[in-house]
């Protein structure tokens, strides 16, 4: 075995993403009463099934309740039952008297009926049958992409700003809702920079409670708009002298450990953060930053003894430092790389107690039970395909087969590419090239194959003797991956209506979007100075050229955001493409308000529209893995719709 090639091979591997995996359904109908609960009040909903789950299964009702002056919302579950006779599901939930808003979906812990991204919501009165105070204000807020994932709420920032007028209507000295409206109405355009600075300094000047953090938030961040800085940092230090455990101390707490350049200062700082903010959210960020910043000085052995002095390390502290034990093999001596290997195989044993664990203290706040399980299992199913990797590669067959079947157990239909392949390769390596091929085969279906995968598949089929010819083999099978993954996107959709106006062409050609109904649309969002776009647009470019013969469709990447006008931006714009030739028709928005007429809140983004102008996808970002194959799905699916 060539350990140092492998060496290498393993670390690309190395980066741990923890996440929930979604899939939404189509909406049912959800119904609660009573309508408007008061604060305190439990509710009875009733939810009719689209086809999502079958009668008897087992659901929950997932509840996300957002708390009176807390910036953190609580997720909780309660089971449904079945109702044979109404053929609906149905629970009880009682709200703490702490919450004031809410939002609701039902799922069996894998699926879920999200109202198509868009969550059924549920505003807390009072006894005098108004909205609690910032009911309306969560509300607005819940509209504008800035939910955890588990309740990623569709953004939708006309409502927002309907949800703000209501608030301020009910509380005119809502300051937060005043800042927020102010602010946003100012981002759409619909306010000049003149009177959105009056209305900030008139906020400001009506007064507002020092002690409440969220008031004190709204008008730091209105300040430093009006570039006073200095009055900012002063509410801020003045606030947390006397708030030393609130979430605004804990932010600046990181934001000081992130200006630390010493060593031994920042590990000491390490220790009083966690000290003083023990259930963090951001524990595992802190203790990546220290494992890094001994690595950085070449300490390995030392951050080890430091890890040990805590109690409860995340797990993936130890994965980061047992795969720096992997880093520069092609430095090392055949001995040297044995010890390394010896030894991360040592850490990555500590990484798996860690993640088989369950404490309940360090259980984000927005999760229910479920979901940090589930999290906490797709954690532990990283982890163990680590630890597969790295036994391969330090030759330990059965452990490695042990481990990464483990994980592909866990993973189930999720398996990710590199589970994929590291398996294959370990039972060709065994000689059981019928187990691998039936994992090729398996990864082509569920759309999680790559080029060496593909390779290994069809060398497979050749050294088995296998009958047929093989091409038709393979798009039989890529033929069945293609219809899972539409069968999916049929369950994705989301469904916005939208009024998008026009935009210009470089040549100052108007195109208007109510021209194109009866065609499906792409638009594609981005700017100058925003670095993704830089790798996006050429992957956008060849996703045009797939599709450009077409009368079905009509693709329009669309410049924002950029600071310069006219002119100047024309040739700035000229100025980022240079030599480049792109065929992919480019376009600017002049106004700036597009983004936020389509929900946008980052770049690159990417809107798929139907052919009767609905919004029925939307990808904010851009990853470089499946984007051919996931964008052109998408387009397909909306094609033959």
């Amino acid at each position: 075995m060539n350990g140092k090639k492998n060496m290498k091979k393993v670390i690309l591997f190395s980066g741990l993403i923890f996440f929930l995996i979604i899939l939404s359904l189509k909406a049912g109908e959800l119904n609660y009463t009573p309508e408007k609960p008061q604060k305190g009040a439990s509710i009875t909903v009733s939810y009719k099934s689209n086809e999502n789950f079958k009668s008897g299964e087992q659901i929950s009702l997932y509840i996300y309740c957002f708390y009176h002056g807390e910036k953190t919302i609580e997720g909780f579950e309660t089971p449904m039952t079945y109702d044979i006779n109404e053929a609906r599901f149905n629970a009880t939930f009682q709200f703490n008297q702490k919450t004031i808003f809410a939002l609701l979906k039902v799922g069996n812990g894998k699926k879920f009926d999200t109202h198509q991204s868009e969550y059924w919501q549920v505003l807390l009165y009072g006894t005098d049958g108004k909205p609690l105070r910032g009911a309306n204000l969560n509300c607005a807020v819940s509209f504008m992409g800035m939910l955890p994932q588990n309740v990623s709420r569709i953004v939708y920032f006309d409502k927002a700003i309907e949800y703000f007028q209501q608030e301020i209507a009910l509380y005119p000295d809502n300051i937060q809702a005043q800042i927020g409206f102010a602010s946003l109405n100012f981002d759409m355009r619909k306010i000049t920079k003149d009177e959105f600075d009056a209305a900030l300094k008139k906020i400001i000047l009506s007064g507002f409670d020092e002690n409440n953090e969220g008031d004190l938030r709204a008008v730091v961040r209105a300040l430093r708009t009006l570039d006073k800085n200095d009055k900012a940092q002063q509410l801020e230090r003045k606030f947390i002298e006397n708030h030393l455990q609130s979430d605004l101390a804990e932010e600046l707490a990181m934001a000081q450990l992130a200006k630390t350049n010493n060593l031994k200062e920042f590990s000491s700082d390490v220790q009083k953060y966690l000290k003083l903010f023990p259930n963090s959210p951001n524990r595992e960020r802190v203790f990546s930053a220290l494992v890094s910043g001994y690595l950085q000085d070449d300490r390995y052995d030392e951050i080890f003894t430091v890890l040990n002095t805590y109690a409860d390390v995340p797990p993936s502290a130890y994965v980061r430092l047992a795969m720096a034990f992997l880093d520069n093999a092609e430095k090392l001596s055949e001995k040297q790389i044995k010890r390394n290997l010896g030894k991360s195989l040592d850490i990555l044993k500590f990484s798996i107690e860690e993640a088989r664990k369950l404490d309940y203290q360090y259980k984000p706040k927005h999760l229910s039970d479920s979901e940090w399980k589930l999290s906490k299992m797709m954690e532990y199913a990283n982890i163990l395909k680590i630890d597969g990797q790295v036994n391969h590669l330090a030759g330990n067959i059965d452990d490695a087969l042990k481990y990464l079947n483990e994980s592909k157990k866990i993973f189930e239909t999720n398996t990710p590419p590199d589970l994929y392949l590291e398996l294959i390769e370990t039972y060709i390596e065994t000689y059981n090239d019928s187990i691998a091929y039936n994992l090729a085969s398996e990864a082509i279906i569920d759309s999680k194959n790559s080029k060496e995968t593909d390779s290994y598949h069809k060398i497979l089929f050749d050294s088995l003797n296998f009958k047929g010819d093989y091409k038709n083999v393979y798009d039989s099978l890529s033929s069945l991956g293609k219809k899972k993954r539409l069968i999916e996107l049929a369950d994705e959709q989301l469904n916005i209506s939208v009024s998008l106006g026009s935009v210009f062409s470089l040549l100052g050609k108007e195109l208007k979007f109510d021209s194109l109904k009866g065609i499906v649309i792409v638009i594609d969002l981005w700017s100058t100075w925003c670095g993704p776009c830089k790798e996006s647009l050429p992957a956008m470019d060849n996703l045009y050229s797939l599709y450009k013969d077409s009368t079905n469709v009509v693709f329009t990447s669309i410049n924002v955001w950029e600071k310069e006008d006219g002119k100047e931006r024309l040739e700035n714009i000229k100025k980022f493409f240079g030599k480049s030739d792109y065929d992919l028709p480019i376009y600017v928005d002049n106004s700036n308000v597009l983004p936020y007429k389509l929900g946008a809140t980052g770049l690159p983004t990417t809107i798929y529209i139907d052919k009767k102008g609905i919004i029925r996808f939307k990808d904010i970002g851009y990853v470089n893995a499946d984007f051919l194959m996931n964008a052109s799905d998408k387009i397909d699916f909306l094609m033959k719709k």
